[in-house]
């Protein structure tokens, strides 16, 4: 960034920033002390070092040069807000004020508690690591060895230089780190010089027993996947986390190559990727090799009907889930092959398949599933599916036999007034006693004061009841009024009543003569014991 800002400038900044220091803590009325005038120098130099860093990093990207404006404005807006916060703690991470001389400090650089064994550089304070500052930030690590079992470097961005520094800390600690997350370390850095930082940092790991690999929050793609591959190769990983990396088809593939013990796995998590049908099919073979698969996460990925069949096919028998997470990609019918995969998982405690246009066919596979042994499921989620008061049929039957489901979210599907009857009706009472939370929200066929009353009626006969979400529908103010006095009357209070903020209740005529009254699942008598 040197041709963006000139020495002269720096200084300039440097000569402004003491003077607003100074003025900010001679005018401090909190009790504390004035910084000294050498303290102030002493920050001062330190913010506008760091900021500087900082733009600088964020000068390049792997698209091209920053404009120079955007630049200095970073720069400028980093360095006063580490002047305020100077202003007001009476100093700043990295520098040694009068106050802290002689003392031992028990406090990280971002103010947590320093943890024995744990170095954790994750803040708000984003800013980019040179080697100075890197041999600052692992100060703790350099000077031991063998006591570190925990680090992560989220958020600080690394250059080559200061890769150097985390590769040497790392190798202090190589016989006892277990956790390691580098996770967001290579933010605005060229390509050529994110992947070689990436090289550094994980051959460094080479001989280390890590069970716990984060590389989540990085444009890897392929290439940075296999920049990683001492990491990945790595035969004891039990944890792997790959969310927003860019992980493409190719980059599923190498994964899959350099994936050295699969069988170890115990977590995967892949989040906001480009994986598509065919990493998809990648993903599936590593999940074939992971018997001690137990928790899955492929989310916001791009997979469709081919690459859910071909997941749903690796579950078969290949491992024992206790969480799946598959939201917001494409899947369709292929959440019919997932519902009957998942009958070999007696184990399942979360299943989320929000946004997957499963539609009333997956519904229905969904409710034969959990009808077979399903007692350990503790949360559904599956909003956003089109689900309708026929798909709610039989899956309401099967939910109301699941004695520890605590969380249910049917939000954004289109259950109106009659499939929230249905709802109510199975879920009431002793059946799905340990019911907390419930979302209906958003309905299309909106919820009326009808649907809202059964339900509010069905989650009142729950004790530990915490949470019932049924904003963005259509419930006139009477169905309110009464749902509150239901609360009000089983539990004590209204509190477990979500927010009502768009409820359209001036739209809920238009509904109301479409309610189904006559729906078998409904007695006249449990329609009555609803006061509707």
């Amino acid at each position: 960034m040197a041709d963006v800002l000139a020495a002269v400038e720096r200084e300039s900044l440097v000569r402004r920033a003491s003077e607003g220091l100074a003025a900010l803590s001679f005018s401090r009325e909190d009790g504390n002390r004035r910084l000294e005038d050498k303290e102030i120098q002493s920050i001062v130099h330190t913010v506008e070092n760091r900021a500087y860093a900082a733009a600088s990093a964020a000068a390049t990207t792997t698209t091209g040069a920053r404009e120079r404006q955007e630049s200095i404005d970073l720069y400028v807006k980093m360095a006063a807000g580490m002047v305020l916060t100077a202003a007001k703690q009476g100093g700043i991470a990295g520098t040694q004020t009068a106050r802290e001389a002689g003392q031992n400090r028990t406090r990280t650089d971002q103010g947590s508690p320093i943890r024995p064994g744990v170095l954790d550089l994750h803040s708000d304070d984003r800013y980019f690591v040179d080697r100075q500052r890197a041999e600052e930030l692992l100060d703790r690590m350099l000077r031991e060895e063998n006591t570190f079992h925990t680090v992560r470097l989220s958020t600080k961005g690394f250059g080559e230089a200061s890769a150097v520094v985390v590769a040497q800390a790392f190798q202090k600690h190589i016989q006892t780190l277990q956790r390691v997350d580098i996770s967001d370390i290579i933010s605005g850095r060229h390509q050529q010089e994110a992947l070689k930082v990436l090289e550094i940092v994980t051959m460094a790991l080479e001989g280390a027993s890590v069970k716990v690999l984060n590389l989540s929050d990085q444009a890897l793609g392929e290439t940075g996947i296999r920049a990683c591959a001492t990491a990945l190769q790595n035969p004891n990983i039990e944890e792997l986390y790959l969310e927003n990396i860019g992980c493409s088809h190719d980059a599923c593939i190498a994964l899959r190559e350099l994936l050295a013990a699969p069988e170890k796995l115990k977590k995967l998590q892949l989040h906001n990727n480009m994986t598509g049908d065919e990493g998809a099919t990648e993903l599936a073979a590593i999940i074939r090799r992971a018997p001690n698969l137990e928790h899955l996460r492929i989310t916001s990925s791009r997979v469709g009907e081919e690459g859910g069949q071909e997941i749903a096919q690796a579950l078969m028998g290949s491992c024992k889930l206790k969480a799946l997470d598959l939201q917001d990609n494409l899947l369709g019918e292929a959440t019919a092959h997932l519902a009957n995969a998942l009958l070999s998982h007696p184990d399942l405690e979360v299943l989320n398949l929000s946004y997957n246009c499963m539609e009333d066919e997956g519904a229905d596979a969904l409710a034969t599933c959990l009808q077979t042994g399903k007692d350990r499921l503790r949360e559904l989620h599956v909003a956003g599916n089109d689900i309708s008061e026929d798909g709610i049929r039989n899956l309401a039957v099967a939910l109301g036999k699941a004695p520890a489901l605590q969380m249910l979210n049917f939000a954004e599907n289109a259950l109106g007034d009659s499939g929230s009857l249905i709802l109510s009706s199975q879920l009431f009472g002793e059946r799905c006693r340990s019911l907390t939370h419930l979302d209906i929200s958003s309905q299309d066929p909106p919820v009326t004061k009808y649907g809202a009353i059964a339900v509010t009626r069905c989650v009142a006969s729950k004790e530990r009841f915490e949470l019932l979400e049924m904003n963005g529908n259509c419930i006139q103010a009477e169905g309110i009024e009464l749902a509150r006095e239901l609360l009000i009357q089983s539990l004590g209070n209204d509190k477990c009543l979500g927010s009502l903020s768009e409820n359209e209740a001036s739209d809920a005529e238009e509904w109301e003569d479409r309610v189904v009254h006559d729906i078998s699942d409904i007695t006249d008598a449990f329609l009555q014991n609803f006061r509707i």
